[in-house]
């Protein structure tokens, strides 16, 4: 099945959100910031029953790690 592409934006950095479905119907997604991978905070494996759940753990875990690079600044 084709992937589906989104640009999110988080503090105003853009993240590439890419979902797809399975031939089970399930959905995946993983997320890039600036061209790069972002690991995520989901197991390997893991398939949400809709695009947008996916979509939202995957911009999650952007955001996670654009916070946990960000952690040495303080707070923003």
């Amino acid at each position: 099945m084709p992937n589906n592409v989104y640009t999110e934006h988080y503090r105003g950095e853009p993240v590439e959100i890419t979902t797809q479905q399975s031939t089970d119907g399930r959905w995946t997604a993983t997320a890039a910031l600036s061209g790069q991978a972002v690991p995520s905070a989901v197991e390997s494996g893991t398939t949400f029953a809709t695009e947008g759940e996916a979509r939202q753990s995957a911009l999650s875990a952007a955001a996670a790690a654009m916070d946990r690079a960000r952690s040495h600044i303080g707070k923003p």
